[in-house]
């Protein structure tokens, strides 16, 4: 099976999943009413890329979704797997490096909350051997375990906020690590993370570039701005939510339009703009992906 098709399997589980268990999978997000998840176009994306390529860098807004889509990713790739082949699952290995503390904890939780969704008791039972969370100043100490070990996927969760004395060398010189994955809203990259993404990928990586206004929980009353002039987004409803429409909107920032909304105006001093995005990530080998 190709990796677009493993991609498709593993998706189409997601969908089934959410029209057969809606109100519990929504609680994965967050979501207090019950009703269905919706992945948006660049988490879907994301998830594929996850498939396709070993090497992926995301940088996004704040609360884009990014982890909690990965996080998604890793539990029902172990679901698919334990179904179609044991004797695979039994060797799947996943490690999450979180910030820090709270984050590793909440990835945990988003996990054991995830099993819930599952009536198999067995895999119930085995899911959480697979998957390890760590943080910066576990990574060293915690790994001794893993030093003739594979590792299927490294995903670094927040890495701008690692210390910059982050120990890599336990994933360097102890594992085989199949895929690296690092998501981070603020570009920089001067850090060992990032150093040890481009080294794992031989080359640079794709980096996979969200900007804020595509991000349904930022892009409420979504308007453009460009020589006085100011071009509000018709809202879909009363709480100010767009069309969604990437495209349409990729095409303005082409014809200089500035998008502004209230988020952006109230925290602008935490948006990685395109500029700064070019300037850090100014990618020579690696391609820039727009999701």
């Amino acid at each position: 099976m190709s990796a677009i098709d493993e991609f498709w399997d593993e998706f189409s589980l997601i969908k089934t999943y959410n029209l057969t268990n809606g109100s519990n999978l929504s609680n994965l997000f967050g979501k207090e009413n019950g009703e269905r998840i919706h992945l948006y176009p660049y988490q879907i994306k994301f998830l594929r890329h996850i498939y396709t390529e070993n090497c992926v860098c995301v940088v996004k807004a704040r609360r884009a979704g990014y982890s909690s889509a990965y996080l998604l990713h890793a539990l029902f790739r172990l679901y698919r797997t334990f179904l179609v082949d044991r004797a695979e699952y039994d060797k799947l290995n996943f490690i999450v490096v979180s910030c820090n503390k709270a984050l590793s904890v909440h990835s945990e939780k988003f996990i054991r909350n995830g099993l819930r969704l599952f009536d198999n008791a067995d895999f119930v039972l085995t899911a959480l051997d697979h998957i390890t969370f760590l943080t910066p100043g576990t990574l060293k100490t915690r790994l001794v375990g893993y030093k003739h070990r594979d590792v299927d996927e490294v995903f670094f969760d927040e890495y701008h906020f690692f210390p910059d004395n982050t120990d890599l060398s336990s994933l360097e010189y102890a594992l085989n690590v199949k895929k690296v994955i690092g998501v981070t809203t603020m570009g920089n990259v001067k850090s060992t993370v990032q150093k040890y993404i481009n080294k794992f990928s031989k080359n640079e990586p794709d980096v996979i570039f969200t900007p804020w206004y595509e991000c349904p929980l930022y892009n409420k009353h979504l308007k453009w701005e460009r020589l006085g002039i100011v071009v509000e987004e018709k809202s879909i409803d009363e709480e100010g939510n767009v069309e969604y429409d990437p495209d349409g909107w990729r095409r303005k920032i082409a014809n200089f339009w500035e998008p502004k909304s209230d988020w952006s105006e109230k925290y602008e001093g935490l948006i990685l703009s395109q500029e700064t995005f070019d300037k850090e990530f100014n990618c020579k080998n690696g391609k820039r992906i727009f999701f």
